[in-house]
């Protein structure tokens, strides 16, 4: 015969029935709660999301972080390719190139004042940097400011060349235009270094470029195909697509004229996007990793004040 369950027994049974109970009716309680008011949603939990950084490569974050207080997104939520990313990265360094275009020209014209006078019809090395100025379209304030800097006999610069390797074999040529060549060369260090770079020995990276000049058109206002004949029959020696411009290369001596034939027919032209520059030989491919750690470079060394240009062979 089976023995009765003890006063224990059923006292046990009784706290199990109880609690689940009570369970039941706190999950029913919350849930009213979620429903009836605005300040509880299914968005109030905390979620991972993507938020694209300044390179447009999207990281993860999380959205309380340690006790509901992390960081705030930022802007929708994002999740860029390689070539959204290199046109962002392109679209953003314009403004700082910009600045670093008319701080060059400046001490340029800074410089042919100091060595050979104020007046462009006796002094034909500064007439040509003030033409190359207007066809940038530099501030006449700039022109007037780095004049009288050069008549007051304060312009000492140096112009420099220094390489550099970034990651996934691609090399850096960055130009230099300075009055203390010591602390421009410290910081050029100092900016390669904090980003994962390597200082190159002279002429080690500079094979790989040759100096050309560059005429820009942007791609939303004219198309390849308008550029390619009146490019060659102005002596230019080719003309390729990027992202956000058509390019047209030139030789060194032919710039201005390419440049002046191309204006003359009405296209639209980026003056301040033109210019003599270095242009890689070959382009190298890297993958999205090595990209990002080689745009760090670029953004660092861009903020290094005596740095004028940084040219690269990343594709």
């Amino acid at each position: 015969m089976a023995s009765r369950p003890s006063m224990y027994h059923r006292f046990g049974w009784f706290l199990v029935i109880l609690g689940f109970l009570c369970g039941l009716g706190l999950v029913v309680n919350i849930s009213s709660c979620m429903l009836q008011s605005p300040s509880l949603s299914v968005s109030s939990v905390k979620q991972p999301y993507l938020v694209g950084d300044a390179r447009g490569f999207g990281s993860r974050r999380w959205r309380g972080g340690v006790g509901g207080a992390g960081r705030e997104r930022k802007g929708p939520l994002v999740a860029w390719g390689r070539r959204s990313a290199k046109i962002a990265n392109r679209k953003g360094a314009q403004e700082a190139i910009k600045t670093k275009l008319y701080a060059k020209i400046g001490k340029m014209v800074a410089d042919s004042v100091k060595n050979g006078g104020s007046d462009p019809a006796a002094n034909t090395k500064l007439a040509a940097i003030i033409k190359q100025a207007q066809a940038a379209q530099v501030p006449k304030e700039i022109i007037k400011r780095n004049i009288e800097k050069g008549e007051s006999g304060k312009a000492n610069y140096e112009e420099l060349v220094y390489e550099a390797y970034g990651a996934g074999g691609v090399g850096f040529v960055i130009e230099c235009m300075t009055d203390n060549p010591t602390i421009a060369q410290r910081d050029v260090k100092q900016a390669l270094k904090k980003g994962s770079g390597k200082w190159a020995e002279s002429g080690s990276v500079a094979f790989n470029f040759a100096r050309k000049g560059v005429v820009r058109l942007p791609v939303d206002k004219i198309t390849e195909d308008e550029v390619f004949e009146p490019a060659l029959e102005a002596g230019a020696d080719d003309v390729i697509s990027e992202d956000n411009y058509i390019k047209v290369l030139t030789a060194v001596e032919d710039f201005h004229s390419v440049q002046s034939a191309l204006v003359d027919q009405g296209l639209p032209i980026e003056g301040d996007s033109c210019g003599l520059e270095m242009v890689p030989n070959a382009m190298v491919e890297v993958s999205d990793a090595d990209a990002e750690i080689n745009q760090d470079i670029l953004d660092r060394l861009l903020e290094v004040e005596d740095v004028d240009a940084v040219y690269s062979t990343m594709g």
